[in-house]
């Protein structure tokens, strides 16, 4: 019978339960006979092999600048001629009339994955005889069985399952030349040898691992936009099954809305391709990335289970954050998991996780010296954000829709407080040091005294909140109030005059100065007239 000798980097040697393996021949293997390992062996499941070729290690030739190993394949027998020709009609499939005829299997092994696995399927061994005894697992969990066989490709039989077609492992392959003998599909990731594949018609307990969940940004104000990068991992055990989907579903509070552009997802550090995952947002806003065709060619060379998924998204921050000011969003993994004795599939799914934001409110009240309110005020809001080379830029907050946004023209700047209010509740600022301008005094009061201040607004985590006034009103006619440290409220007076100051701190010296200045100038005027009554009483 003519042998035809096949190189390992390009042609398969081996299919498995359920599809292709991936296979390497193994570096200087014993003599005599061989090993093949069924991983996730199943119990109450008998395994039997039969040989249908021989393998021989036939030397190396250089492929690529890289000695890659040769194998010359042989059809073991007529009966297994028999059984390979009629399995290979039975998928579709037609062996050129040419010497492939008397040597079947030297044809198959130079066939693609979806043809492997064809054959598989329609292969029968009713005219074949077992190279070993048939083996199970002991006990309820599954396990691994080996056989010792001699060298060579068989077809093993699960009782309750497929049918694969495997190669044990190869002596005389020198060390370094163990390469993969075809592209690996989905199901045998983990194969990285000849001599070894994994069951996939059980139902081995698969458990989804939490996803984690960051945001670029901890401390924001509604309007902010914000990166979240969300990570899970699809489970080693998944290559035990016949078909599986991962999903992520990513799913905001109120006060987010996620941005279905400029997203990435990525395999490991890898892009991912197109077409074999989908994102998108529901009518709820919830967003969902599906691993949908993992059995498609795009996904071949990614080995997907045991591998992290990473999906990169934008999101905004609405204005409708709930009362405690925290932006919510939380994210689960789901994973849906096929075999033979379950086609329907099994989903199990992660605990959700959550990355959360932070926002923060403060009231500003207006009153008179004697604390009535007072109305006709209006403020606007500003803070300064380091520009770099020793530069600073003022922006200026343009309050709309419940958003913010900034601007460096101060005549753009929101006007806050209505004209009957006297009050007003800067809402879902982030953290950090603003500058509140008082830009109209009520009418009557003195605009000379109404000087801008700053406030600080501090928060570490979903800890209370903690403002502070940075201590430049002179006048101490702002003051602050902690008792709610959720919403802090300032209190601002105008004053009508320099006699309703103070009497405390920088504001009480003011009002000390002004008298002393008053004083001095009466004393002065009556020493002036003293004089001049005396020149007149002495003329």
């Amino acid at each position: 019978m003519n042998l035809k000798r096949v190189f390992a980097g390009v042609a398969a040697a081996a299919t498995m339960l359920g599809g292709l393996a991936l296979g390497a021949t193994t570096a200087n293997a014993a003599d005599g006979d061989q090993t093949i390992t069924i991983n996730n062996a199943q119990p109450g499941h008998t395994y039997t092999p039969y040989l249908i070729a021989n393998l021989t290690y036939a030397g190396s030739t250089e492929v690529d600048g890289k000695q890659v190993p040769m194998l010359d394949v042989a059809t073991a027998n007529d009966n297994a001629n028999g059984a390979l020709k009629a399995a290979i009609t039975a998928a579709g499939l037609t062996i050129p009339d040419t010497w492939y005829q008397e040597n079947p299997a030297a044809w198959l092994a130079t066939q693609n994955a979806d043809a492997l696995r064809k054959v598989a399927d329609k292969l029968t061994v009713d005219n074949l005889v077992a190279a070993a005894t048939g083996q199970s697992v002991a006990g309820e969990d599954p396990d691994s069985l080996t056989f010792s066989l001699p060298q060579g490709w068989y077809a093993i039989t699960d009782s309750n399952g497929k049918t694969a077609i495997v190669a044990t492992t190869i002596n005389g392959v020198p060390a370094g030349q163990n390469v993969v003998l075809s592209k690996n599909e989905h199901g045998q990731a983990n194969i990285t040898t000849v001599g070894s594949v994994n069951a996939k018609s059980g139902n081995k307990l698969v458990v989804i691992e939490d996803p984690s969940k960051s945001v670029d940004m901890a401390d924001v104000s509604a309007g902010d936009t914000v990166t979240y990068t969300v990570t899970g991992k699809i489970p080693a055990t998944a290559d035990n099954y016949d078909t599986f989907g991962y999903r992520l579903v990513d799913t905001p509070g109120n006060d987010l809305t996620i941005n279905t552009t400029g997203y990435t997802v990525t395999v490991d550090g890898e892009n991912l391709p197109e077409g074999s995952y989908t994102f998108g947002v529901d009518e709820n806003g919830v967003a969902t990335l599906n691993i949908t065709n993992v059995n498609a060619a795009t996904l071949k060379d990614f080995a997907l289970p045991g591998k992290t998924i990473t999906l990169t998204y934008k999101a905004q921050v609405t204005g409708t954050i709930a009362d405690s000011n925290i932006v919510d969003n939380s994210v689960q993994a789901f994973g849906s998991f096929a075999t033979l004795d379950n086609p329907n599939g099994t989903e199990v799914q992660s605990n959700p996780v959550t990355a959360q934001s932070f926002t923060n409110d403060f009231t500003l009240k207006k009153v008179d010296a004697s604390g009535n309110p007072l109305t006709g005020a209006k403020f606007i809001i500003s803070k300064t954000v380091d520009s770099g080379t020793d530069s600073e830029t003022t922006y200026y907050g343009i309050y709309k829709d419940g958003t913010w946004s900034w601007t460096v023209t101060e005549a753009q700047a929101t006007r806050f407080m209505d004209d009957n209010a006297s009050e007003v509740t800067f809402n879902n600022l982030a953290a950090g040091t603003y500058t509140i301008t008082e830009t109209q005094v009520p009418n009557g009061f003195a605009a000379s005294f109404a000087k801008p201040f700053q406030i600080t607004v501090t928060r570490t985590g979903d800890e209370k909140v903690a403002t502070s006034l940075d201590g430049s009103d002179t006048f101490g006619l702002v003051t602050l109030d902690n008792t709610n440290s959720e919403n802090p409220v300032i209190t601002v007076k105008n004053v009508q005059n320099v006699t309703q100051l103070p009497l405390t701190g920088a504001a009480g010296i003011t009002m000390l100065v002004v008298v002393a200045l008053l004083l001095g100038g009466a004393g002065a005027l009556i020493a002036v007239r003293s004089r001049s009554l005396k020149r007149q009483l002495n003329a």
